[in-house]
């Protein structure tokens, strides 16, 4: 397909990254932050992102040079073109599923989420980009309506309430319910978690969509389970970041939630500890998460477990901020 004419679209925003390990997550925080307030659905956004990632990851194994450049453009109706130029002329090596080697999700991804995709030669080597197609395409959000429109915290925290019962199984009839306090939750290093968390649930979706050949079965049964846990942490987002403007480090947090919560949190656990197997073994493009976030993620969970079934509260006692960036590859 003809590439963009690129001259014609406006640039939301552009950077050069240096060739290296933290290439890949400095371009997504980067291409998150031009989207801005678009009007595209979470997922979406994260659809960008992934591909962000896998073009720039790519851009890292194998071209040459000290660094790349990372460009973002608006088009026709609300719709995108991301931009990746290195400075070596080979095509790129975006792996296709084989039945021999993990992973190789680099052209699924690219066919599944890009509405076009395509390499232009530069005077000093190449660029790949990727559309994103019109604004209707990308799932742009209805306008709001009436006043459903905005879910309020009550409603997030019945809906959070709702998908626990959900993932436990149990039968739609009322249960009683147990007030479940986290105490001392970090904030900077919980946002994380659940970022890098989003991520590796956008990924397994499309594992779950169009399973590769070279993907195990454990991998795709993986993503099937845990695809009804997207919603992690949802139902607090606003008050959480409304605790960081105000400069506060740590959050009390307090949930009323059905007693089956605690099976099904103990079974997101384990799934989750099997997902972090699968990214150090590079089946996944997610980065394994780093020592802190799994921390603080199991720390969340067992919390909910341990309460559900009768214990008291546990404050965190780990560190406030993350530590380290997640592995490079």
């Amino acid at each position: 397909m003809e590439a963009p004419r690129d001259r014609h679209l406006p640039l939301h925003g552009e950077q050069a990254l240096g060739r290296d390990a933290g290439a890949a997550r400095a371009a997504r925080r980067l291409v998150t932050a031009w989207m801005g307030d678009a009007p595209l659905s979470d997922g979406v956004k994260g659809d960008v992102a992934l591909v962000t990632s896998e073009l720039v990851t790519n851009a890292v194994l194998h071209a040459v040079g000290d660094d790349l450049h990372l460009r973002l453009r608006g088009a026709a109706q609300g719709g995108y073109v991301l931009e990746v130029e290195d400075h070596y002329e080979g095509w790129p090596s975006l792996r296709a599923p084989d039945s021999t080697r993990a992973g190789g999700h680099g052209l699924r991804l690219l066919e599944e989420l890009t509405s076009a995709w395509g390499v232009r030669a530069t005077p000093t080597g190449k660029i790949v980009w990727a559309a994103f197609g019109e604004a209707g395409e990308l799932g742009a959000p209805a306008s709001p309506s009436g006043a459903d429109a905005v879910q309020s915290p009550a409603a997030a925290l019945r809906a959070e309430t709702g998908r626990f019962r959900a993932l436990s199984g149990s039968a739609p009839a009322p249960q009683r319910l147990v007030e479940v306090r986290l105490l001392g939750v970090p904030l900077t290093l919980f946002a994380a978690q659940l970022a890098g968390h989003r991520e590796l649930l956008r990924e397994l979706q499309l594992v779950a969509r169009a399973p590769g050949r070279s993907d195990p079965p454990a991998l795709v049964r993986l993503a099937h389970d845990l695809a009804a846990y997207k919603g992690m942490g949802e139902s607090t987002e606003e008050e959480r970041a409304a605790a960081a403007a105000r400069g506060e480090p740590t959050l009390d947090i307090t949930y009323q939630l059905p007693v089956d919560a605690g099976p099904a949190c103990e079974r997101m656990m384990h799934l989750l500890r099997e997902a972090d197997t699968f990214a150090r073994e590079h089946a996944l493009l997610v980065l394994p998460a780093p020592a802190p976030e799994v921390a603080v993620r199991e720390w969340f969970l067992c919390e909910i477990t341990r309460q559900c079934a009768g214990a008291p509260p546990t404050p965190w006692d780990g560190p406030s901020h993350r530590l380290q960036p997640r592995d490079p590859r």
